[in-house]
């Protein structure tokens, strides 16, 4: 970034510079929380914490599928994440329920509750 100054000092200079591109940092990161969802009503579940141990992950990688089974004793709310394709529902399952997701393409991040 060029910036013209009428300073003489070479202090002062480095100062505008500084303070310009200081605004321009936070501009932009003012920008990239916004469209990261939180003030732009992004989804709830790309903040979603990983599920807990007792949701078992069976993950198939060359078949692109996993099986998430529930042993948490209570009724759970769970969702699959993959990269670089769509993310499985929100999937609710009682104690010992199971469900099979598959994607077409893509990579398998984690399961997370929802």
């Amino acid at each position: 970034m060029y910036v013209k100054t009428q300073a003489k000092s070479g202090a002062l200079r480095r100062a505008v510079v500084t303070a310009i591109s200081g605004s321009w940092v936070a501009s932009t990161a003012v920008a990239a929380f916004v469209a990261g969802g939180t003030l732009a009503g992004g989804s709830q579940a790309a903040y979603a914490a990983t599920a807990p141990a007792c949701i078992i992950r069976k993950v198939h990688p060359n078949n692109e599928n996993a099986s998430i089974f529930n042993y948490c004793g209570r009724t759970m709310r769970v969702q699959v994440r993959v990269r670089w394709n769509f993310d499985s529902p929100c999937y609710t399952l009682a104690d010992g329920q199971s469900v099979n997701f598959a994607w077409g393409a893509g990579d398998y991040r984690k399961v997370s509750v929802c």
